[in-house]
């Protein structure tokens, strides 16, 4: 059995129990001088998240501060993470994104835009 045949039965065997491997998300940096974009370990959520580049650190809570305080730059998150973050349904979520025209990207949506619909409607 060559490399090849074993990665293929791999494959199989975590489709049929389900279990898949995340992938690493990037997100941009921080900090506005920065262009580079810093990746989140999924797996190791308690981790540090580092900037190659520019060489800061953040922990994942504090990323997603800045990322609500910070207009000027979008931060493309799944619908789970959000609803996670802002303790809302994945049902009510998708309303608002829905009503109020949320940006989309590659199934990923635009944290701060959900943010400010957030501030300006009290129902949230």
């Amino acid at each position: 059995m060559n490399l090849r045949e074993v990665k293929v039965i791999h494959s199989k065997g975590l489709s049929v129990t389900k279990a898949f491997i995340e992938t690493t998300r990037r997100i941009p940096c921080p900090t506005d001088e920065c262009q580079n974009r810093v990746a989140i370990d999924i797996e190791n959520i308690l981790a540090d998240v580092f900037c190659l580049k520019c060489k800061g650190s953040w922990t994942l809570y504090r990323l997603l501060q800045l990322a609500m305080n910070n207009p000027h730059k979008r931060f493309w998150l799944d619908l789970e993470a959000i609803c996670l973050w802002l303790n809302m349904s994945k049902r009510e979520l998708l309303k608002v994104v829905d009503d109020h025209d949320i940006p989309k990207h590659n199934g990923l949506y635009d944290l701060s835009a959900i943010v400010k619909v957030r501030n300006e409607v009290a129902s949230f």
